[in-house]
């Protein structure tokens, strides 16, 4: 049985919307303060991710236990800032956000993501932004994928696309429909499932800007 139609597009900002370079950024970041790698996406990954995502530490002290000093921490956000590109739809979302409401639901910083979506000259894209930070929860706890679904008139008339398999399984589970960003089906079923139809040539010319 095919999936009932989608009225809305809910979409993560790391890996979806813009790349998703911050390991990559760490390890630079590793190297550029005498650290090992390894330590520092460690101290990430047990100590920090959540803390940083709920925003219970600060840019400062977020910057300064990631650099073993205190630094300009300016200068780390400009850093990082350079490493993001467009992610795998972004050449799609003004097009997308002209047949459904988009929504974003991303576990970061509210400065950050909101600059970055304001970089991109995104934000006429977005009728919803849920960033872990203001809700309190961090994907894949259950209960953020709860919140959201409960703001949707119908969570099962909902696409979601995300670039973590357990992200995608929680809003599964609460009903959506749900896509890995690795799928190379991706852009057209997209399209199938809310309605939308252009020529071959056209999403081929898209898809071919975007790798450039």
């Amino acid at each position: 049985m095919s999936e009932p139609t989608v009225d809305y597009l809910i979409l993560d900002a790391h890996g979806v919307c813009f790349n998703n370079p911050f390991k990559s950024f760490l390890t630079t970041l590793a190297e550029m303060t005498h650290q090992r790698p390894e330590d520092v996406l460690r101290r990430w990954m047990q100590e920090l991710r959540t803390p940083a995502w709920l925003g219970e530490v600060d840019d400062e002290a977020l910057w300064r236990r990631l650099t073993g000093s205190l630094g300009d921490t300016e200068c780390w956000q400009v850093l990082l800032e350079t490493h993001y590109r467009p992610g795998p739809v972004a050449a799609h979302l003004t097009h997308w956000s002209a047949q459904v409401p988009l929504w974003v639901m991303s576990n970061h910083r509210t400065t950050w993501l909101h600059r970055r979506i304001k970089r991109y000259g995104l934000a006429e894209c977005f009728r919803r932004v849920f960033i872990s930070e203001q809700e309190g929860l961090v994907k894949p706890d259950p209960r953020f994928f709860e919140r959201v679904a409960g703001e949707l008139p119908d969570p099962g008339r909902a696409l979601f696309i995300d670039d973590q398999l357990d992200n995608v399984a929680g809003a599964k589970r609460v009903g959506m429909q749900a896509i890995c960003i690795d799928d190379p089906r991706l852009i057209r079923e997209v399209e199938r499932r809310i309605g939308l139809t252009r020529p071959c040539d056209e999403v081929s010319t898209l898809a071919n800007n975007h790798d450039n």
